[in-house]
């Protein structure tokens, strides 16, 4: 029933919907079943997610919003603005927390806080955290904006992250990176021509088109391969197997 009235809703009355999205993004995640309807906003924000970080209603957005929006592969938004944006809703609802925004730093404003108050943002932000990308964030950022916060995080999620940051091998910064040893967590990529994008499998591990670059198994066994099959060009001519420890991902410029 809840499925055909969404359809309904969805087919009919799609003129109502955008001239009133920002009241039924609020109402389609009050209700955990309206999983289309939740669809449907997060395809209209990731694309322009300044819909809701403008509006009047920001700060009275659920959590299940955030969660389900940073939980998206294309939501166009650098991963240090997301974090401002998290920081910007976990914080400014609750007045004695403080005012976080463009021109307050985030050191000024935890050097006053308590433990209590810790606890407090851990709690608002502790479903949507373990979403937000770190590895695409810089040094310096984290320096800044994360650091601070250390008191927000589990312990061991806060180290897996600082690792990141003092191991060299393990980051790549302004690339399309992936991280090797938790799944290969995509970056935030727009990618419409779906024969020629980035997969990621349980089982196996990342594949770059169809065939045309891929790996599973142990990095330290000959367990990568190219074979020519949806790009353009080969990545690799020899489609015999290969091991590599890890791989470095360049940022790609068009020849003018």
């Amino acid at each position: 029933m809840i499925s055909y009235v969404e359809n309904q809703f969805l087919l009919h009355h799609y003129t109502y919907l955008n001239e009133n999205f920002l009241d039924i993004v609020t109402i389609a995640f009050q209700h955990e079943p309206w999983k289309r309807l939740q669809e449907f906003c997060l395809d209209h924000i990731c694309p322009n997610p300044s819909i809701i970080l403008t509006s009047t209603n920001f700060l009275s957005y659920s959590e299940a919003i955030f969660s389900g929006i940073l939980q998206r592969d294309d939501l166009v938004m650098k991963e240090i603005d997301v974090w401002d944006m998290l920081l910007t809703w976990g914080i400014n609802q609750e007045p004695r927390l403080g005012e976080y925004g463009e021109g307050n730093m985030i050191s000024q404003i935890v050097e006053k806080w308590c433990d209590e108050e810790f606890e407090t943002l851990r709690d608002r932000l502790k479903n949507c955290i373990q979403f937000v990308r770190f590895s695409d964030i810089s040094p310096e950022d984290f320096f800044v904006k994360i650091r601070p916060l250390k008191n927000i995080f589990p312990e061991d999620l806060y180290e897996e992250i600082l690792w990141k940051f003092i191991s060299p091998r393990n980051v790549i910064f302004e690339s399309k990176s992936f991280d090797v040893k938790n799944g290969f967590n995509l970056s935030r990529i727009r990618k419409h021509q779906v024969d020629t994008a980035i997969y990621s499998y349980a089982n196996c591990g990342p594949q770059w088109g169809g065939n045309d670059l891929r790996a599973w198994g142990s990095f330290n066994a000959d367990c990568c391969q190219c074979v020519h099959y949806r790009y353009e060009n080969a990545v690799r001519n020899n489609p015999d197997l290969f091991s590599a420890e890890e791989f470095e991902v360049f940022q790609l410029v068009k020849r003018i």
